[in-house]
């Protein structure tokens, strides 16, 4: 049996045993050839190790790309080098079903990014000059004045030494441009469509850059969410074939979930799968039997935030409201809080996006193994939502940007098309040129999530690498970006407009102020001069008049 690379199993088996002999002659072909030498050493590592883990050598790899990417050298040839190796590499290593709990793995993926982003040597020196003096002014900046003019001085070389750790942390973290680019190449780490929004929410209190420890804390999470995936059964449901569980609520180790019909409230348990919303209400000892409410349906349904208070009264802003054609009245779910609505929030972007997902599934016509595979694409989303949302033990401010549908269909401008681009990759399917992705159906076969035959790994189908996967960019990846850019855009408009605004209201507060001082500066001496009843007859006419008012 031969794979993508044109070796026999055979002889994939013998390069492996022998690549421990073999590697440092890899590392010193790497060092030696003439194009390695122009890679940063944190590119030279990563080539190497994805050398080792494809039982192949680095010139070998070499050759291989020169021959698949005969115009690499119109671009950056290190940048195209690096990501071709990572892609081919990353492509069979979404075949190994243990890779997430292998640290070493996730310390190749952060170091891919990193060399992605620095994959030439003479780069790398003049992007680590730059980083330095732009943390080294920020600091300046932020620093008391008598420190800041230490920085001046000849003998401020302890200073800069106790700088040196965190100079270390911002030239080993990602950007965003490196992450959007190789993440999504490992489907449960990223989405092509969401992660510049999965970025900007990891590195939140990290100014836009992600750390490894960050990253390695994320990853163990997906981990965990996947396994808590794998151990969500409800025997209660009786779920079909498919079907998977994706959010508990409303049980005795959470808080409530209360129904309400008309004037009455049912507390209950909540349970969100893949196709449908199922509640059952608390009974004495044990749950009542549970109500379905379909969410595959074609028929017209809407999902909303919406209120809920005592004798009708809209007081408390903490509950969804779902609403279908098949259904005579809407259902009303309140989730009670103290404080915010980050809970009710959360369910109402998952609902979302199950909803979604499958008007997406019915516009588009997609049927068999491409309504499952988009139907695990939103699977995967809810997965790393959940991850995000355990990574930093509170509820995302804006959920529906981790998740591919929600995003497309609410958020992004000119989502539309992000939709129809996501239907036609899926549709061309893994075996096409631009789709060095992993089939998000296939990885949950993987994980042992689903139990799906069509999707069991077959090295004969290993994922390729094609041409337009390095320096191109592929149809989905340019509509999402330039979806993203209009969005960065529209907020920074409206950021803009804010400010605006703000300003406008100091101004009409201040010019407020000028009209209506003279009048009450004038008002308060013949006020004074009321009450100290130094014309009678005024006083006396105001009195009359006050008690006429008061009491008429």
């Amino acid at each position: 049996m031969e794979n993508s690379f044109g070796y026999t199993e055979q002889g994939r088996a013998e390069k492996k045993s022998n690549s421990i002999q073999h590697s440092a002659q890899k590392i010193k072909d790497t060092a030696t050839h003439e194009n390695m030498k122009d890679l940063s050493a944190k590119a030279n590592s990563v080539v190497t190790r994805c050398a080792e883990a494809l039982c192949t050598t680095v010139e070998e790899l070499r050759q291989q790309f020169e021959v698949e990417t005969p115009d690499s050298s119109m671009g950056d040839y290190d940048r195209n080098f690096v990501e071709f190796c990572c892609f081919q590499m990353l492509s069979f290593s979404n075949l190994n079903i243990n890779q997430f709990s292998d640290r070493s793995f996730t310390c190749l993926t952060f170091d891919m990014m990193l060399a992605w982003q620095s994959p030439s040597a003479k780069k790398e020196e003049e992007e680590e000059k730059n980083e330095r003096s732009e943390c080294l002014a920020k600091d300046k900046r932020e620093m008391p004045s008598e420190i800041a003019s230490k920085l001046d001085d000849e003998e401020s070389s302890l200073f800069y030494s106790d700088l040196m750790p965190m100079l270390v942390d911002v030239e080993s973290s990602v950007g965003v441009d490196a992450f959007a680019r190789l993440a999504p190449a490992v489907p449960l780490v990223a989405d092509v469509v969401t992660a510049n929004f999965q970025f900007e929410t990891l590195t939140t209190s990290t100014g836009g850059r992600l750390p490894f420890p960050l990253y390695d804390k994320f990853v163990k999470e997906l981990e965990k969410s996947v396994n808590d995936l794998k151990k969500q059964k409800m025997p209660s449901l009786n779920l079909a074939k498919g079907e998977i569980v994706l959010h508990v609520d409303g049980s005795g180790a959470t808080q409530r979930v209360v129904r309400h019909i008309g004037s009455t409230s049912w507390p209950g348990r909540l349970t969100l799968t893949n196709y449908a919303l199922y509640f059952e209400t608390s009974g004495a000892i044990k749950y009542d039997k549970p109500i379905k409410f379909d969410l595959s349906d074609n028929a017209k349904q809407q999902v909303k935030a919406g209120s809920t208070g005592p004798w009708g009264a809209l007081l408390f802003d903490k509950a969804i409201i779902f609403e279908s054609s098949d259904m005579g009245e809407p259902l009303i779910l309140e989730f009670p809080e103290l404080t915010a609505s980050a809970r009710r929030d959360y369910w109402l972007a998952l609902i979302k996006e199950v909803v979604t997902v499958h008007k997406f599934i019915s516009r588009f016509g997609l049927k068999g193994r491409e309504e499952k595979e988009a139907i695990a694409r939103s699977v995967v989303g809810v997965v790393r939502l959940h991850a995000t949302r355990e990574s930093f033990q509170i509820f995302p401010p804006c959920p529906q940007t981790l998740l591919t549908f929600s995003l497309s269909e609410d958020l992004l401008p000119g989502g539309d098309y992000v939709l129809e681009e996501l239907a036609n990759s899926i549709r061309r399917g893994r075996n096409h040129n631009d789709a060095h992705l992993c089939s998000s159906a296939r990885l949950l076969h993987i994980l042992g999530v689903t139990d799906c035959q069509e999707f069991t790994v077959n090295e004969k189908e290993a994922i390729c690498v094609g041409k337009s996967q390095v320096r191109e960019l592929t149809p989905l990846e340019t509509t999402v970006q330039q979806s993203t850019q209009e969005a960065k855009k529209t907020k920074n408009a409206r950021a803009s407009v804010e400010v605006l605004r703000a300003e406008g209201i100091t101004e009409n507060g201040k010019i407020l102020k000028e009209i209506v001082s003279p009048p009450i500066m004038n008002i308060v001496p013949w006020f004074q001069e009321l009450l100290a009843w130094k014309n009678p007859l005024t006083t006396s006419t105001v009195f009359i008049i006050s008690l006429l008012v008061t009491y008429m």
